[in-house]
């Protein structure tokens, strides 16, 4: 079996379950593309997609979230002790990989000493493209695998293990291609001087900072929007643009209290009773 020396992912949730079976109760519509669109981009094991396929045809998605869990399914636990180089980008706001996905587990994963740095930045899955930024992540990208296969010394020196761009608040800075966004390097994570806050869904389309007296967000009760079984959409299949025309994206927009100017926050927003 070959050696892997370096390795540089992007956009991704290194936890398959919570990934793709959120809390066990539904399935990405991502994931069934990528597994069953034989024009995909991404080849899934026949033997893999064998063993999950009864499970996600009957609707049983918490037992698949439980077999996944199986430390013979789960990659967490073989990089557990992986001294491979890992340069790795997540994206703020990324639809389909979202950052606190990866975060939880960032800490534990490869063996003591091995080199990882971790980016939060732009590119991902319906984000802002800042042209600026990702050259910066290309130009770091392409000194780490020079650096970890060749032998080259990295220009910059020394890397923080953590790299976080900081999106802008200006109107319209967000999508500014050529705008050079703020950057900021840490050793630790959260950063420096973070603040942490956690905010409840409330009627109203509030964000409260104390659990609201009686239950959360109405609005957030789960409508079916297209009853259709997991095997009739495998055979469906439909295009992005389709799917859009049937289920149009909808958002709810939810506000606080104003926020202290100057501060850097990390939020967590909870529904109650309820999971984050």
């Amino acid at each position: 079996m070959p050696v892997v020396h370096a390795i540089a992912p992007t956009n991704f949730g290194p936890n398959a379950p919570a990934h793709f079976l959120p809390q066990g109760t539904a399935v990405s519509e991502l994931i069934l593309r990528q597994m069953f669109d034989p024009d995909w981009n991404i080849h899934y094991d026949p033997a893999f997609l064998a063993a999950v396929l009864p499970f996600l045809v009957n609707e049983e998605f918490g037992a698949l979230a439980d077999l996944l869990d199986d430390p013979a399914f789960d990659p967490l636990l073989l990089l557990l002790d992986s001294t491979t180089s890992v340069m790795a980008s997540l994206a703020w706001d990324d639809r389909f990989a979202a950052v606190n996905q990866a975060l939880p587990d960032w800490g534990v994963l490869f063996a003591p000493g091995a080199r990882k740095y971790l980016s939060l930045s732009v590119g991902g899955h319906g984000t802002a493209e800042n042209r600026a930024e990702l050259m910066a992540m290309d130009f770091r990208r392409t000194h780490f695998f020079e650096q970890e296969l060749k032998g080259v010394p990295n220009p910059q020196g020394d890397w923080a293990p953590f790299r976080v761009v900081a999106t802008p608040t200006e109107p319209g800075h967000n999508n500014d291609l050529e705008r050079v966004w703020s950057v900021l390097e840490s050793d630790t994570w959260p950063l420096p001087g973070t603040t942490d806050l956690t905010f409840y869904l409330a009627d109203g389309e509030r964000l409260e900072a104390v659990p609201p007296a009686q239950s959360g967000a109405e609005v957030l009760l789960h409508q079916p929007l297209l009853p259709v079984s997991v095997m009739d959409y495998i055979q469906w299949l439909p295009t992005p643009e389709e799917l859009m025309q049937v289920v149009p994206l909808d958002a709810v927009s939810f506000l606080s209290e104003p926020l202290p100017s100057g501060s850097r926050l990390r939020l967590r927003i909870e529904n109650w009773p309820g999971t984050a």
